[in-house]
C-alpha cells in the first residue's frame, strides 16, 4: 500500500511545481499579436517592397514583413499597441559585379518614411487583419 502511495505524492508534487512555474513564467509577458493583410496604392495592389510597423510608445518595437503579392505577414508577433506603419523598398539578390538598386515599390516617396506616411495601426491580441490602403 505504501507502493502506491510514494507515486501518487510524487505526481501531486511535480503537478504543484509545474503548475506554479507556469504561472510564474507568464509573470510580465506582454500580450501580442499576428499581423497579417493585404497592401493596397489607389486600390491596387502593392507589388513589391516591405510593411514596416514602428511602435509610436517609446520602445522602438516593431517589425518588417515582406509584401508578397500585394500582402504581408509578419513572421513573428508584435506587442499589443500602436504603430506607425511606412513602406520600404526590397533590394533584389546580389549579383557580384553589378549594381544593386532598389526595386521601384510604385507608391509616393511620402509612404516610404514613418514621420511622413500619415498611416497608423493598432495591433490586438490574437490574429490581426490590418489592410494598408494608401491614397495621395
Amino acid at each position: 500500500m505504501s507502493s502506491v502511495l510514494l507515486p501518487r505524492a510524487a505526481l501531486g508534487a511535480w503537478v504543484l511545481t509545474v503548475g506554479i512555474l507556469a504561472v510564474g513564467c507568464t509573470t510580465g509577458v506582454k500580450p501580442a499579436g499576428k499581423v497579417s493583410g493585404a497592401v493596397r496604392y489607389k486600390g491596387a495592389p502593392v507589388a513589391s517592397g516591405n510593411v514596416n510597423f514602428q511602435s509610436n510608445d517609446g520602445t522602438n518595437t516593431g517589425g518588417v514583413a515582406k509584401i508578397d503579392g500585394g500582402h504581408y505577414a509578419f513572421e513573428t508577433t508584435l506587442p499589443v499597441g500602436s504603430y506607425d506603419v511606412f513602406l520600404t523598398e526590397s533590394y533584389p539578390d546580389p549579383v557580384p559585379g553589378v549594381e544593386t538598386k532598389p526595386v521601384p515599390s510604385g507608391v509616393p516617396k511620402k509612404f516610404l518614411i514613418a514621420a511622413t506616411s500619415g498611416v497608423k495601426a493598432e495591433v490586438k491580441s490574437g490574429s490581426n487583419d490590418i489592410p494598408i490602403d494608401l491614397t495621395d
